[in-house]
């Protein structure tokens, strides 16, 4: 489905002008993969062995702004990609930096429930679960995917529903962090 594709955050073209374009995406994933997830914009990057494009502005507004797809031009007299987006329209590097968050919450609280006896269904659990919580932001906010002042919260015990309770479900852990993101664009003013 086209229509599925075209607003995947999960998936992201390089748009060249040729069919074959030589290696660019290839050399777009080397580039950026050496990083942390969510660590680095895909944006104003230089790619080895890889000539840019030559796009009028009506071409690139064609394919960044409308497909939301990615060129490597010459800016400045520097060959770059840009804008490093997804074909949903978010910043691939936010995508990468969430599902990374994602999968180290999950796995920090697997980890605890595998290398703990029990964790308990009681207050203290709970704190158990949001300090692996903690842990992952903490972690998330070092690695430059989010900024500094997220907050954790749990509901307590005696506020979880009783069916959860006897199926052993826990709920109501949230969390509030803003994404660090990346400056792409300067205005000055003098």
């Amino acid at each position: 489905d086209l229509t599925a594709l075209l607003t995947n955050e999960r998936a992201f073209a390089l748009f060249k002008g040729e069919a074959r374009s030589g290696g660019a995406e290839a050399a777009w994933f080397g580039r950026m993969f050496p990083y942390d997830p969510g660590s680095a914009t895909w944006a104003y990057k230089a790619l080895t062995s890889v000539s840019p494009d030559t796009w009028t502005s009506t071409q690139r507004g064609l394919i960044e702004t409308t497909a939301h797809a990615n060129t490597y031009r010459t800016e400045s007299a520097v060959p770059i990609t840009y804008p490093g987006k997804t074909f949903g329209g978010e910043w691939i590097d936010v995508t990468i930096g969430l599902d990374w968050l994602t999968a180290r919450i999950e796995e920090r609280i697997f980890a605890l429930y595998v290398s703990n006896p029990k964790v308990p269904y009681t207050d203290a659990g709970l704190g158990m679960i949001q300090s692996e919580i903690e842990g992952a932001l903490e972690e998330a906010e070092r690695r430059d995917v989010i900024d500094a002042g997220w907050t954790v919260s749990t509901l307590a015990v005696a506020d979880q529903e009783t069916a959860d309770r006897d199926d052993r479900i826990a709920r109501g852990f949230e969390f509030q962090a803003r994404l660090a993101g990346a400056i792409h664009t300067a205005t000055v003013t003098g």
